[in-house]
């Protein structure tokens, strides 16, 4: 493999002589614009890993250039492994390099805008029960309401159940993927839907399965009380009694009553891996998601289906009619539960030192999970052990674990829909399903009856929700719209005052010759026409708002790494 200091892109030799303090890549001597030097600063640790192995004279006040950036990522791409390292490397998830031994947070997985966080959007949420965790309450709660609906009457709560149980668990972590805010994770684990506001319906009956008629309880109250609570969402990450024969069932009725009441319904399609297709998956206008196994990868040519169904639902209806991430996602844990507090035991033994291991291994709480024989082994044989404790129960960091199953996969695209209608709050569930499906990427080698319209673009299906809002929009050609050598970009936000486009075609520049500065017509509808001829086929180009921020595409689906977090946008002026 040819190294990167090897590359003549780059002159190793001049690099300890860059001014520090100047607008200038350190590594190819270009000047940067200033604007871009600022936004290409936040360097990921794996890319400055790449960067202090390759270039010794390199340091973090050093600027480098968009163009440097992008070969840089893929070195560190090319030295990542195909095949996952985590047996090697002792871990619970797949990885690929030891500088990456982390879960993908879920917006970054779903190739999310950062802008829409669903506020202002409402969700409800029918599970089997819930818990004030702090991704969901701190710094202030987003948990607008309690409903216990295990009784004849739903009612509403003042608080849940104290201590938190068994049946906690699923309903907290359906909601925090979709709504938390990764408060005890520093913000890392969030859901895409970080500010949507929640009411959390606990759904069953005290002491037995939950069964259809508890869904329907639960889901009349919702429907009944929807208005009044300002409800736009309902997630059911929950399965009936028996496999839909194609009739419709009392639940697959009310479904269809809640979607013409202007609810948006999303159901799981259940983990079997079989042609089955239980109410209220089986409703024809409800937004039934199966499972992705993205094997914690952005890297498409290792995805492939998780063991989700499939299957003919009411009037003929094909389900499921998207896909979504159904493996390695991180969830919060129940606090206050045993679980939990053997995961904190054993990451307290784990991230102790010797001595303290030794110690703390001796506790009476220890020698009733730990053999003798255990104990009075080698701390390196221990430590072992303990690894693989918690590799077994999935516990990731402290206080998450990394969950699977399409109960999980309903609420990614639950914490899309909050984005769309916080973008467009005027969708109507139809628009907003039609959005999803249109926006799918297809899964190569699946067919189509197991996967519908494909994997949800969270990005690609905002923007296409935004267009929603400007009818001439709706049926032009997504962006960029490329013919020959020039290529029509479009971008909609009514809230910066200036958008400009920058990209390997015109040096990055925000300012002085070749800067590219979109015309908006219509308010919020930024455009702009790139005349390529002469500088290439292949191009990687961002948005600049107001001169603070940069934003991929978002109706751009072919995309790449930016060293810093986020994407460069990908653009074929060969492509027609």
């Amino acid at each position: 493999m040819t190294s990167l200091t090897s590359s003549k892109h780059f002159d190793n030799t001049k690099a300890a002589r860059a001014p520090a303090d100047s607008p200038q890549c350190c590594l190819c001597f270009k000047s940067i614009d200033p604007v871009i030097a600022l936004l290409q600063n936040n360097l990921q640790p794996r890319i400055i890993r790449t960067l202090v192995a390759n270039f010794p004279a390199w340091g973090p006040d050093q600027s480098i250039c968009s163009d440097c950036a992008l070969q840089v990522v893929q070195h560190a791409d090319r030295e990542r492994s195909r095949a996952s390292l985590h047996y090697e490397l002792g871990m619970p998830f797949p990885i690929y390099s030891r500088a990456e031994a982390t879960i993908l947070p879920t917006p970054t997985r779903t190739l999310a805008d950062y802008r829409f966080t669903g506020r202002g959007i409402t969700v409800a949420f029918l599970d089997s029960g819930f818990y004030a965790h702090p991704d969901l309450v701190s710094p202030t709660s987003r948990i607008k309401l309690y409903v216990d609906a295990t009784g004849s009457r739903p009612k509403v709560l003042a608080d849940f159940d104290n201590p938190p149980t068994g049946h906690s668990w699923h309903g907290t972590m359906t909601s925090s993927i979709a709504l938390g805010n990764g408060y005890s994770s520093a913000g890392e684990y969030r859901g895409l839907a970080p500010d949507a506001d929640l009411v959390a319906i606990k759904t069953g009956y005290r002491g037995r399965r939950i069964s259809e008629t508890d869904i329907m309880r639960a889901l009349t109250w919702v429907v009944d009380n929807h208005r009044k609570h300002a409800i736009r969402i309902v997630n059911i990450s929950l399965g009936g009694d028996r496999v839909s024969d194609g009739n419709p069932t009392p639940l697959d009725e009310m479904i269809e009553e809640a979607v013409a009441q202007g609810l948006v319904v999303v159901c799981a399609s259940g983990n079997e891996g079989a042609a089955k297709i239980y109410p209220p998956a089986s409703a024809p206008s409800a937004i039934v998601v199966g499972g992705l196994d993205d094997q914690n990868t952005l890297d498409r040519r290792m995805h492939g289906m998780y063991r989700s169904n499939w299957g003919v639902g009411v009037g003929g209806s094909l389900k499921p009619d998207l896909i979504a991430q159904a493996m390695w996602l991180a969830a919060p844990m129940v606090h206050q539960t045993d679980t939990f507090t053997y995961s904190e035991f054993l990451w307290d033994l784990f991230e102790a030192n010797d001595q303290a291991l030794r110690e703390r291994i001796e506790i009476d709480y220890a020698r009733a999970r730990f053999t003798r024989d255990m104990v009075d082994q080698p701390v390196e044989v221990l430590r072992r052990a303990i690894r693989t404790r918690l590799n077994e129960d999935k516990f990731i960091r402290r206080g998450y674990q990394h969950v699977d199953g399409t109960s999980m996969s309903a609420p990614i695209v639950t914490g899309v829909v909050a984005q769309m209608l916080e973008a467009n709050p005027k969708l109507t569930p139809a628009q907003v399903k039609q959005i999803l499906v249109g926006t799918a990427r297809h899964l190569a080698g699946v067919p189509t009856w197991q996967q519908g319209g494909g994997v949800v673009d969270a990005g690609g299906a905002v923007a296409r929700a935004l267009r929603f809002k400007h009818p001439d929009l709706r049926k032009t050609p997504a962006s960029p719209n490329c013919f020959g050598q020039m290529a029509e970009l479009t971008f909609v936000d009514p809230k910066p005052a200036s958008v400009f486009v920058v990209g390997s075609f015109n040096d990055w520049r925000v300012t002085g010759d070749g800067a590219v500065n979109m015309a908006s017509p219509k308010r919020g509808v930024w455009r702009a026409a790139l005349n390529l001829d002469g500088v290439g086929d292949l191009h990687y180009y961002k948005f600049v708002l107001d001169g603070e921020r940069w934003l991929h595409d978002p109706e751009n689906p072919d995309r790449v790494e930016d060293a810093c977090g986020g994407f460069f946008s990908v653009l074929s002026s060969n492509k027609t």
